[in-house]
């Protein structure tokens, strides 16, 4: 009301709104590259505390390597029917994402029986009979999990069954970790994390080699 009843109130409102539309301007200008710059800090500091080599998946054999595609056929892959729901359910999608890369998807079973002779082996650590028995064993390094949070490795083993020539072990130390491991597998096999959330097609390819070797991930800094 002042402003319209006095000419000078208005001008002197002005004048002063002038500066500060400036500045307004220049820092609108400024929080868009600084939210991005944060943004990419974030998820470099996100990445967990003691993260290693990652798995490498790769589409043509070398000595060592475990088959996870190979001539047309897929590994199966085994879960204890007495572990956390969230790891079985890790398990099928893993069966889901290998065949979105390679057409080819792998049975997901419950026992060790009649398992293919390369078979990828999931489980959570005192949650699961067979990865207890392969840590019992020294099969894997249970210490780099146990006590440890959302932690877990991925490890290519010789003969941790019967029938079962090489095995590809996954193991968590607690059911979000196993699970983290599963879907890291299937990141390094093609599959985006985005691939629900944007429709990232995988790139296909016929087979799948896991390098030999362990990998550790975790605790989350």
């Amino acid at each position: 009301a002042r402003r319209a009843a006095d000419p000078d109130a208005q001008t002197d409102a002005a004048t002063t709104e002038a500066p500060l539309n400036r500045m307004r301007n220049r820092l609108e200008k400024l929080v868009a590259p600084l939210a991005a710059l944060l943004f990419v800090l974030g998820c470099a500091c996100s990445r967990p505390a003691a993260a290693q080599e990652s798995v490498r998946v790769r589409d043509s054999y070398r000595a060592g390597d475990f088959g996870l595609v190979r001539g047309g056929r897929a590994a199966d892959v085994y879960v204890s029917a007495g572990d956390f729901k969230v790891v079985r359910i890790a398990a099928d999608d893993l069966a889901a994402d290998v065949e979105r890369v390679t057409g080819v998807r792998p049975a997901v079973r419950t026992e060790t029986d009649g398992l293919s002779s390369h078979a990828v082996l999931v489980g959570t650590l005192g949650k699961s009979p067979l990865i207890d028995k392969l840590a019992g064993e020294g099969m894997i390094d249970a210490e780099s999990l146990r006590g440890k949070w959302e932690s877990f490795l991925i490890a290519t083993v010789k003969d941790p069954l019967p029938g079962v020539r090489l095995g590809l072990v996954v193991a968590g130390s607690d059911r979000r970790g196993t699970a983290y491991g599963v879907y890291e597998l299937s990141q390094a096999a093609g599959v985006s994390p985005w691939y629900w959330w944007a429709d990232v097609a995988p790139e296909r390819r016929r087979e799948l080699y896991v390098a030999a070797g362990t990998r550790a991930d975790g605790p989350p800094s």
